[in-house]
């Protein structure tokens, strides 16, 4: 694989390097690193632009909300590997070379500002919540709509209690999606839910192996952890009083017991494939993708992706991925 085989198209602010016929002679030289994962905070760009004119430069520098989207991959298969907002674009000649370097959080502006302050009544759909807090943070719906029957971790479609809502769209739609066993991230400005553990049900990732683009052998790693949990256990006395009935009749002839803890010490075991494999567009956190390797065959769920590309070197425009194994 070549580099004059790649393609990319860079739009930040409205100031477009369009490469998509393939990277050539005369085409601007791009160097970037896109982290992603499964997680709520915003994913993240770097990218370096060389020799950008001074009128570009100037643009840049003139705007307050500015958009960068990134599209990369091969002449006729181009796709999108970021699209999220400008933290910073810093010029600076490096010897010969001007070279501006941007930076990007996925959502980041939205997260940081968006608001809400509601109350729900009893009797509210869960979904109903869910819908308003997705609309409230402002980026787009994603696969929203897929969550219409949602329920809270003890079944209920509806809250039995009444709700409000108030402060960092962020932060309450942490506690919301947790009280109904989802997870939530925000992938090229759009919002991704998920059951945990489960991999999005509306997009299919690749099937990776050597054939397909899988660089070299994929690592497998496991994780024991253990953690403790401490439960007060209510004393004969309490259970009585709670029972209405005389504590001797719970057990006759033993002595009533003070209020105590126990510890529980649970161990979880979780399994992680990480790999490599050349560039591509649809393998991205929250999307079920297959692996055959020597090492390991079966279905993983994405959990992170490293996007690096250097559209004028050979050897660097791959994705280094984690993955964990599901049914």
């Amino acid at each position: 694989m070549t580099a004059f085989q790649r393609a990319y198209r860079l739009n930040v602010g409205g100031v477009e390097i369009d490469a998509r016929a393939g990277v050539g002679l005369n085409s601007l030289r791009i160097a970037f690193s896109i982290e992603r994962d499964a997680k709520r905070n915003p994913n993240n760009c770097e990218i370096q632009i060389y020799n950008l004119t001074r009128a570009h430069r100037a643009a840049l520098a003139k705007q307050a909300e500015v958009r960068v989207r990134l599209e990369a991959g091969y002449v006729g298969d181009v796709g999108t590997i970021f699209d999220g907002d400008l933290r910073s674009a810093r010029s600076k000649r490096e010897g010969t070379e001007q070279v501006t370097r941007v930076s990007g959080g996925d959502g980041e502006t939205k997260c940081r500002t968006a608001r809400i302050n509601k109350t729900f009544g009893a009797g509210t759909p869960v979904a109903t919540v869910l819908r308003e807090l997705g609309t409230s943070l402002g980026v787009g719906a994603g696969n929203l709509k897929d969550f219409s029957d949602v329920r809270l971790s003890n079944g209920s479609k509806s809250l039995t209690r009444s709700l409000t809502l108030s402060g960092s769209v962020f932060d309450e739609l942490e506690h919301v999606t947790r009280s109904c066993g989802l997870g939530w991230s925000i992938q090229d400005s759009a919002l991704q839910l998920r059951h945990e553990g489960l991999p999005v049900g509306d997009r299919q990732g690749p099937l990776l192996r050597k054939d397909s683009g899988l660089i070299g052998e994929v690592e497998i790693e496991t994780k024991a952890t253990k953690s403790s949990i401490w439960k007060l256990v209510a004393s004969q006395a309490q259970i009585a009083e709670s029972l209405g009935v005389p504590a001797s009749l719970l057990r006759p002839g033993t002595e009533v017991a003070p209020l105590r803890s126990t510890q529980q010490t649970l161990t979880k075991t979780s399994t992680q494939v990480t790999g490599v494999c050349l560039l591509r567009t649809d393998l991205i956190p929250g999307v079920p993708f297959r692996v055959e390797s020597e090492a390991f065959t079966g279905n993983l769920v994405c959990l992170k992706t490293v996007h690096t590309g250097d559209s004028h070197s050979t050897d660097q425009w791959t994705v280094q991925w984690t993955g964990r194994p599901y049914q």
